[in-house]
């Protein structure tokens, strides 16, 4: 018979196993382009809903989500990135297009546990950070890092290659996410802009009232600004606006 100490030590290790593995989901999967990677050297299959996140589609994590650490790639959901003579349009075929670089090839990935803000576990994949970098199809994003100089000296290659994104103008950086102030927020809100040099992202602080479909600009010079269309989460996918046509 165990010991009552043994056996609380049990069942603590226990609950403490199934509150860490996450539970797989039965739910449909999105829309994406499948392709296989290995994860802690783990074949897994996944869906790549863009070129910097995707979907398990097996496993204990099936259903969730996983985004890439180090690379941002453009936003998907409407025409919303402008600059230099590129016409937002064009802009956005090439963000969808990201997915296809990603997912062309077997990935090796590497994970510790950690997850962002929106709940999606960080994935170290090498391979393709710096194809993604290499092509054009995503620019630097350390976020809380410095960038690896390797991939500063790629991205920069990139642009006086005038590859994908960089093809028509490199902007002095990239408008990554757009809040606006509010009665909710204190009248305060924050603009989250990258740097195409060396990726160093920098919150800017506005107290702007944003209106559904707003432009947000960044750049000292007309030639050298980027913009990104402000609009709000929840209209993205559904009663989206005229803008996101």
């Amino acid at each position: 018979m165990l010991r009552p100490l043994r056996l609380i030590l049990i069942l603590v290790l226990a609950v403490a196993a199934c509150a860490t593995v996450p539970r797989a989901s039965d739910g449909p999967l999105p829309d994406g382009l499948h392709a296989t990677l290995e994860l802690n050297d783990t074949t897994r299959s996944v869906i790549w809903t863009d070129g910097d996140t995707f979907v398990f589609a097996d496993g204990p994590r099936r259903g969730g989500k996983a985004r890439l650490r180090g690379v941002n790639t453009l936003e998907t959901y409407g025409p919303v990135h402008r600059w230099g003579t590129w016409d937002p349009r064009d802009l956005l075929e090439l963000a969808r297009g990201s997915a296809d670089v990603a997912a062309r090839s077997a990935r090796s990935c590497r994970a510790t546990g950690e997850k962002d803000k929106y709940d999606r576990l960080l994935v170290d994949c090498l391979d393709a950070r710096r194809e993604l970098l290499r092509t054009g199809h995503g620019h630097l994003y350390p976020f809380d890092r410095e960038a690896d100089p390797d991939e500063v000296a790629i991205q920069r290659e990139a642009q006086r290659s005038k590859v994908g994104m960089w093809a028509n103008g490199v902007p002095e950086a990239i408008v990554t996410k757009v809040d606006a102030a509010s009665a909710e927020n204190g009248w305060s809100a924050a603009n989250w802009v990258v740097s195409t040099a060396d990726g160093k992202s920098r919150r800017e602080g506005h107290r702007e009232e944003h209106q559904v479909c707003d432009e947000v600009c960044v750049g000292r010079l007309k030639s050298s600004r980027s913009c990104l269309v402000w609009v709000p989460y929840e209209l993205r996918y559904t009663g989206r606006p005229a803008c996101l046509d």
